[in-house]
């Protein structure tokens, strides 16, 4: 597959800055760039929570991300359990996998009433990585890692299949994925093991 669609030099910039920020704990000029770009000077706290993951490529998505997600005016909750120090996959296709995700749950939460969308990791023995959003009620999980299938007519199935060929070519023996739809929350549980 093509990767190069997943992150524009735009997306490259916004991580490349605010892992600067986040990695010389200049929480500062964080939060005056939220103030800018973002247009929320409280929403920067929760980003300077990413200081715990120590692999900087994951950080840096996530920060880009989250940022371009505050902007629909979705409410980001992101809870970082403890220091997250290793990623047990490679890091790439983390950050392929991830970005997936949120742009899924994007795109779901904007459809959605309550526009939600949660991001947490803990590491225990391994990563774990629990994305939800709240999501209306027409969505069908047995539907979505199909290729090419989209409740909504983007590239969404396509993203989901790319995710679990990942998964499935190349991590079968630590990883664990489970996606599960509770009270309008779409829910990506992604578990990789300790090597």
């Amino acid at each position: 597959g093509d990767w190069s669609s997943d992150v524009c030099s735009s997306d490259l910039n916004i991580i490349f800055m605010m892992n600067g920020f986040l990695e010389h704990n200049d929480f500062e000029h964080l939060k005056q760039y939220f103030h800018t770009n973002v247009f929320s000077e409280d929403k920067y706290y929760d980003i300077s929570k990413l200081k715990k993951i120590k692999n900087s490529g994951i950080k840096g998505l996530l920060a880009a991300k989250i940022s371009h997600i505050l902007k629909y005016d979705i409410k980001v909750d992101i809870e970082i359990f403890n220091a997250i120090n290793d990623i047990y996959i490679n890091e790439l296709d983390l950050c392929r996998i991830i970005g997936v995700f949120l742009d899924n749950a994007l795109e779901s939460a904007l459809n959605s009433k309550e526009k939600f969308i949660s991001i947490s990791l803990i590491e225990d023995n391994g990563l774990n990585i629990v994305i939800l959003n709240s999501c209306s009620n027409d969505v069908s999980i047995n539907s979505i890692f199909k290729k090419g299938y989209s409740s909504k007519g983007s590239n969404r199935g396509i993203g989901l299949y790319n995710v679990r060929s990942i998964l499935n070519e190349k991590y079968p023996q630590n990883t664990i994925l489970n996606t599960y739809i509770q009270n309008n929350m779409f829910i990506q549980d992604l578990y990789i093991k300790a090597k």
